[in-house]
């Protein structure tokens, strides 16, 4: 697992997951975290994993809203070669709540 988080004046709340699940398929998360909300994009290899991933992003879903993020919106997309992430966010988030979402993905994707 790579895990990158943004904690800086110029780009905070950003943080960027890089694994291979246990069937092999490698899965990035480019995710931004705001005051309350986050936005994240799950992009893995394998399209026959698509029903899992999917699976995977609800419960996700259902445990970032369970942990106070009251705005969460997270996209799903099939792409053959992973991203190197380059999100920018000028907003000031503590790195405590970006590694709180970051550990509800990782946790999620690893089980």
């Amino acid at each position: 697992i790579h895990l990158k988080v943004v904690e800086s004046d110029n780009e905070s709340g950003i943080f960027n997951i890089k694994m291979k699940l246990k069937t092999g398929t490698n899965v990035t998360v480019e995710g931004k975290v705001e005051l309350e909300s986050i936005r994240a994009c799950i992009m893995y290899d394998e399209s026959s994993m698509e029903a899992d991933i999917e699976e995977m992003a609800r419960n996700i879903k259902k445990q970032l809203e369970d942990s106070k993020f009251t705005d969460v919106k997270l996209s799903i997309n099939h792409v053959m070669e992973q991203p190197e992430g380059s999100n920018k966010r000028d907003d000031d988030v503590s790195a405590s709540k970006i590694f709180k979402a970051a550990k509800i993905f990782i946790y999620n994707l690893t089980k």
